[in-house]
């Protein structure tokens, strides 16, 4: 990851992530886990995330939403397939600003995004963790959390208040 992230490019996605309320968060097969990584920590920091795991048919009803000032985070490796070229275009087409990570698809497709995030998993044809992207992802979420602590924070204290509650019930129900 510290061999292919451009620094630029990494400090251009969180300043995007601080400033958009609204974020899709695009990603199919294996990448489906980092959609829901994404999901649930920028719900947690505040943020209105609309994921989008599907492909075929079934993408087309939350693009639907999409429209200019919304944040696109689009997750692809390797795989140019059409669910993709969609995203890219109608999001693009709507008005949004789209960061992509991606390993081998920022020379195809990286005029498609505002930001590329290129992570590279290893050599085409050999088992590929996401272990790279996973890295970049939580470097992206701790760097956003860090600059908009005042805000953050009290939505974490927020979750940890409802944690204990629901502790707390599940004690009493046990009791009974």
């Amino acid at each position: 990851a510290l061999d292919t992230i451009d620094r630029a490019q990494m400090d251009k996605a969180v300043q995007l992530l601080l400033n958009h309320e609204r974020v899709f968060v695009f990603g199919t097969g294996p990448s489906i886990s980092l959609v829901d990584l994404m999901e649930i920590r920028l719900r947690r920091f505040g943020k209105e995330v609309i994921p989008i795991k599907s492909s075929g048919r079934e993408v087309i009803d939350p693009l639907l939403l999409v429209k200019p000032g919304d944040l696109v985070f689009v997750i692809c490796f390797f795989d140019q397939n059409p669910t993709l070229r969609l995203v890219l275009d109608y999001c693009r087409q709507a008005g949004a600003t789209i960061i992509m990570l991606t390993d081998t698809l920022d020379t195809i497709l990286g005029d498609k995004a505002d930001v590329i995030l290129s992570a590279r998993r290893g050599p085409v044809g050999e088992f590929h963790s996401l272990v790279v992207p996973m890295t970049v992802i939580n470097a992206l979420l701790l760097s956003v959390a860090a600059m908009d602590q005042e805000r953050i924070m009290p939505l974490l204290d927020r979750l940890d208040t409802l944690r204990d509650q629901l502790k707390d019930l599940n004690k009493s129900s046990d009791m009974v």
